[in-house]
Formats: structure tokens, sequence, C-alpha cells
């Protein structure tokens, strides 16, 4: 028995309640403030489910704080090539339920071009063509920031304001003041400069500081026609694709609502 004190309370003290963790940094901290929080310079591990039960992976913690997270985290397993590399001994062999379950990576791609997907519906030519979606995202967002270098010089020089403009339209203004002789197809779409924009630009292109560099914005303007037309392509198979799905569960559906009445008739 311990020793008491004067009134018969133990002297033993409690010991010292575990410190809470810290919150994680606000938003727009840099990688390196979400790796010395995470600690193990951003390395976590992960408990990634196999067919054969459960595997500790090392991951990239940062990820998980970088902007569109979900969806690029995604990205990174969405095909067996990813997953045996993660997990080298296994041997993968998944069912069509295993490999075609959605994720909120995915659902959140889809969601933005108007495409209402649950997991009765998806298949292996939606996960591509989202997958084809979410990478030419991915290969803008990368670029995007020197359209936007060029985007000030159009409302400082030209007054033009391009903040709410299509990054193909974008593209297309700074290509023609570097390149003013060339021509261009002009019209109302929003990826499309207008006639009279596109004549401003021609008019001012000779203020223009970013001529400077203009093969930077001749490949800037490449690389967005090529990714504008690969989505393009992507989401017109996407339509049909979904739709055929729907189709599909209607008459799985069907099917099953008669095997489920025949049933009741021959066991009342």
């Amino acid at each position: 028995m311990g020793k008491r004190a004067k009134g018969g309370r133990d002297r033993r003290r409690l010991a010292p309640a575990p410190l809470a963790p810290s919150p994680p940094p606000p938003p727009g901290t840099s990688s390196v403030g979400f790796a010395q929080w995470l600690g193990h310079n951003g390395i976590i591990l992960v408990l990634f489910e196999t067919p054969s039960g459960f595997a500790l992976i090392n991951y990239d913690g940062v990820k998980l704080f970088r902007p569109k997270a979900l969806e690029n985290i995604w990205s990174e397993f969405i095909n067996m090539d990813t997953a045996q590399n993660v997990v080298p001994d296994e041997e993968l062999e998944l069912t069509n339920e295993d490999c075609l379950q959605i994720s909120q990576g995915m659902k959140l791609v889809l969601d933005r071009y108007g495409f209402e997907v649950d997991a009765s519906l998806v298949n292996s030519g939606i996960i591509d063509m989202a997958s084809t979606v979410y990478e030419c995202d991915l290969f803008e967002d990368a670029r995007v920031a020197s359209l936007q270098n060029g985007s000030k010089q159009l409302e400082e020089v030209s007054g033009i304001d391009s903040k709410n403009w299509d990054r193909l339209k974008l593209a297309t203004a700074l290509k023609l003041i570097c390149y003013p002789n060339d021509e261009i197809v002009t019209g109302d779409s929003e990826e499309m400069l207008s006639k009279s924009e596109a004549e401003q630009l021609v008019t001012d292109a000779h203020r223009y500081k970013l001529k400077r560099h203009d093969w930077i914005y001749l490949e800037l303007y490449t690389d967005f026609v090529w990714a504008h037309g690969v989505r393009r392509r992507a989401l017109e198979l996407l339509g049909p694709m979904v739709k055929e799905a729907k189709e599909d569960l209607k008459l799985q559906q069907g099917s099953m609502v008669k095997e489920e009445q025949q049933e009741v008739k021959q066991h009342p």
C-alpha cells in the first residue's frame, strides 16, 4: 500500500494527459511546411487493401494537402500497373467489382463536367475517358501560371480583362500578339477570340513586352490546342458511354424484377 497524506488522499501523482496533436498548417503552406508537420520528411504509412489482405505502403503525405488532392490521388491508383508498383509481390487478379468501384476523386472529375455517375454505372471505358479528361486538366494546370503572366499585360496594354477567359482563348490571344501576321479563326464560342478582340490585339502587338519570348507563347498555344482537342474527344465519348451504362442498368434491374415476380408465383 502506498503512503497516504493527511485526510487519506493518495500522494501518488497522476500521469500528465497526452498532448493533443497540433492542427495542420493552413492552406497555402509550402510543401516543406507540411512535411515538417507530418514528420519523417512527409512520408506516411498507408493501409492498402489487396486481394489477399492488407499491405502497409509508404506514401508522400504532402499530396494530401495539395489542391485537388482527391483527384490527384485517384489518378495514381486507377490502373493495374500502378497497383502492381505499389505492391510488387502481390498477384493482382481483381474482379470487375474490385477494379471498377468509383472513388471520390473520380466522382469529382465527372461531376465537374456534368456526368452523374455512381458505382453501379462505372465500367472500364468510363474510367479510361475520365482519366484522360483529368490528365488534360492536369496538363493545363501545370502551364496556367505562364498564361496568367501574359494576361496581366493584356489588361495593361490593351485594357482587356481576360480573367474569365477560357484558357485556350487566352493562349490564342498571346500567340496572336507574338505572331500578328498569322491567321486565326474568330468566333463567338468561349474558346475563340471575337473578330474585334483579334483586331485590337494585332493593332497593339508592337506594344507588348511578351513578344521577346514569342517562342514560349507559341509552345503554350500548341500545348493548349492539343489538350483541348483530346479532352473534347474524351468528353464526346463519355456521353454515349454513360448513357449506354444507364440503359444497361435499367435492363438488368428489369430482369431482376421479373425473376423476383416469377419466383413469387412459383413459391407463393
